[in-house]
Formats: C-alpha cells, structure tokens, sequence
C-alpha cells in the first residue's frame, strides 16, 4: 500500500514499498509514491544527496531525521 502514515519509521516505510531494494532510480522511487509526481520528483532530487540519480536506502531513511 501507498498509504502515508508519518508516524510509520523511515527504515520500515523504505522496505514497505520498496522490499529487498539497496537504492533506487528515480522510476522505481515514484512507482512508490503516490499524488503529485512533479512534487514527487523534486522530494527525489533532494533526497538523492550524493547526486548520483539514485537514493540509497540510507538517504531516504536519513533525510527524515530532524537537522538540529
């Protein structure tokens, strides 16, 4: 499921939508989210913090936590 929980942990929502993935192109990243794509795509641009046209699971489980 798509579903949003934004109580769900970063680590579990990672391997919810996308299972047994290392890192993921940015086709495979929107195939797991839902809504607005354009606003989809610029969340993968960020999230992509190396620039190489993938997010790591640790990107993605990274970008949650609160800068301080």
């Amino acid at each position: 499921s798509k579903s949003y929980d934004p109580n769900e942990p970063r680590d579990q929502r990672y391997d919810r939508l996308y299972p047994n993935k290392a890192k993921l192109t940015v086709d495979e990243y929107l195939a797991g989210q839902g809504g607005d794509m354009a606003a989809a795509k610029e969340r993968f641009t960020k999230l992509d913090q190396n620039g190489d046209g993938f997010v790591a699971r640790e990107e993605f489980i990274g970008s949650g936590r609160k800068k301080k």
